[in-house]
């Protein structure tokens, strides 16, 4: 895994800041570790400052609850400490609310918040509908929820999306370590080729969707 996601809130879902210290203890301090996510509901900057003690390498910003300006300076503030967070919407509104709050790293939320519904198709219709401004802005996309297969991450990854945060597939799996890397794709025993392509642009999306080949046509 290249990073782990850390309940911290304690009412709901039973989390502690200890839970994050431990995990960032097991991690260690190697470079190539996993990166630590403090994910919380934060309204205040002094929750920002409280994860980076803790442990913490990144932080988790709902756009759901924050109004603009607070999202705007939680982004800055995390920034001045060396975490550039993650900032999770779940639909266009949210998302160019967080593009104008110039968020660099995008979680789009399967789930509805409002009545935990899992729509899979919720990070596509993000994606296409500000594809240009993502782009343009340089922003990586995360997928959120509802991840459960290799065909799964394949999908978003055909859409130029660059990371996928899973959660409970993982909980319900009897080997969490497997499961990582068949999501990663470690376990693909078949080569893929892409054949056809006749500009950069193309190719560059085949990589990105797994292609192991790729056919120019000149």
């Amino acid at each position: 895994a290249a990073g782990i996601s850390v309940l911290t809130e304690p009412t709901w879902f039973k989390g502690t800041l200890e839970d994050m210290r431990d995990v960032r203890k097991i991690v260690g301090e190697e470079a190539c570790r996993p990166a630590v996510l403090r994910k919380d509901f934060l309204i205040d900057e002094y929750q920002i400052y409280e994860a980076r003690v803790w442990g913490a390498d990144t932080v988790l910003l709902i756009v759901a609850v924050l109004a603009e300006e607070v999202l705007a300076h939680l982004i800055k503030c995390a920034r001045g400490l060396g975490m550039e967070p993650l900032v999770e919407v779940n639909n266009d509104a949210e998302t160019k609310k967080a593009l104008r709050c110039e968020a660099k790293v995008i979680g789009v939320n399967n789930r509805n918040l409002h009545n935990f519904t899992v729509d899979c198709g919720t990070t596509e219709e993000v994606m296409k509908a500000n594809y240009h401004q993502l782009a343009k802005e340089g922003v990586m996309l995360c997928a959120l929820s509802g991840i459960q297969t290799r065909v799964d991450v394949q999908r978003y990854q055909v859409l130029g999306v660059e990371m996928a945060l899973v959660g409970e597939a993982l909980m319900r799996s009897s080997d969490a370590a497997s499961l990582i890397h068949h999501l990663r794709g470690s376990d693909d025993t078949v080569l893929v080729k892409a054949c056809g392509f006749k500009d950069v642009e193309g190719a560059i999306t085949a990589a990105k969707a797994g292609a192991d080949f790729i056919g120019l046509v000149f």
